[in-house]
């Protein structure tokens, strides 16, 4: 009788193990549909990923896997290749073959030595894909101080970009609306001018700038194929506070990624009722500048595609490779979607 109840027991379970088989295929490097991969894994680029729990292995990875890159920094105060951080950035940048750089400004500063400009006049990658904010660093280079609004426009004077056809320069000449292709997802970039100086916000940030940035978001038919990301230098980082209630509610509807800088600290603004969904508030923190000591970095930024998402990820440029950096979360994010933080394991 013992015998007769084993082999049923073996007989149950070797039915059961098969029936899981078909339903679930081991996993293959060799993938054409996300059904040839089990239930927690993703096509993509015809290999099988753990795309649910987002268990990607490395940076190399990434980018194998992304459809396409940019990167965003800040604050470098006109340092440029001769710190070795920067260069890092550059050559890093070159490596996984980026599409365009995004800044948060106060790339210049008055009376320093400012080789960002001249690395920008002979980098022609730099000069045509280089989309900087511009702050109260720029208004100071060019103008009578860091309160002279707009009279950064110089620098995107210097950077030719009146004539960028995928770009609508605003009549003041210091805000801008750019639309960068990857692929089949449309980058939205919007800049508008809020630099720290004057203390009054009103002025720093007036209404028609304001009622700038909520129109040019209104005319954006979103979409997932649709990044739309906002950068405001700000006075606090936190630019989003000084908006009205509908203001601010066409920025949580229609903005995947908020960008800030002036603290010279990377990290993320969390909205009350908001910790997985709607705008990504980002510090872009700083180059080479960082308020603390080992602060320092950039953002990296992958398109992923299969469903259309970024993985952002703040970057150590005192490290000898591209890799995580374990000081900070790596963010995930479906466009127009779901939000995740993870932390980066040591």
């Amino acid at each position: 009788m013992k015998h007769l109840f084993l082999f049923f027991l073996f007989f149950i379970i070797s039915c059961s193990s098969s029936q899981v088989n078909k339903e679930t295929p081991p996993l293959s490097n060799n993938c054409e549909v996300n059904t040839d991969c089990n239930e927690y894994n993703f096509c993509i680029k015809n290999k099988c990923v753990d795309y649910i729990n987002h268990n990607f292995k490395s940076i190399d990875e990434l980018n194998e896997l992304s459809v396409g890159k940019f990167i965003i920094m800040s604050d470098n105060k006109g340092d440029s290749t001769e710190d070795k951080r920067f260069k890092n950035m550059v050559d890093w940048s070159n490596e996984i073959g980026i599409k365009f750089i995004i800044g948060l400004g106060d790339h210049v500063k008055i009376n320093w030595p400012n080789q960002f400009l001249n690395f920008l006049e002979t980098n022609k990658f730099w000069f045509e894909n280089f989309y900087p904010n511009i702050a109260d660093g720029e208004n100071e280079y060019y103008g009578s101080g860091q309160g002279d609004w707009g009279a950064g426009k110089k620098f995107l004077e210097f950077l030719n970009f009146s004539n960028k056809k995928n770009t609508n320069l605003r009549e003041n000449g210091v805000e801008y609306y750019s639309k960068l292709k990857i692929v089949d997802v449309t980058v939205h970039l919007i800049q508008f001018h809020f630099p720290d100086t004057p203390s009054d916000a009103d002025i720093a940030w007036p209404q028609n700038s304001r009622d700038y940035l909520i129109n040019t978001l209104k005319s954006i038919n979103k979409t997932k194929n649709d990044l739309v990301i906002v950068g405001g230098h700000s006075m606090s980082g936190r630019w989003y506070q000084y908006l009205k209630k509908d203001e601010f509610d066409v920025v949580m509807q229609k903005v995947d990624l908020g960008l800030s800088a002036t603290t010279h600290l990377f990290g993320r603004y969390k909205i009350a009722n908001h910790d997985n969904d709607a705008t990504l508030f980002l510090n872009t923190g700083s180059i080479t500048r960082p308020r603390f000591s080992k602060g320092e970095g950039f953002i990296v930024v992958f398109i992923l595609d299969n469903p259309n998402r970024i993985v952002l990820q703040y970057i150590d440029p005192t490290k000898e490779n591209l890799e995580f950096d374990t000081r900070f979360p790596m963010f995930i994010k479906d466009i127009s979607g779901y939000l995740e933080e993870k932390i980066i394991e040591q």
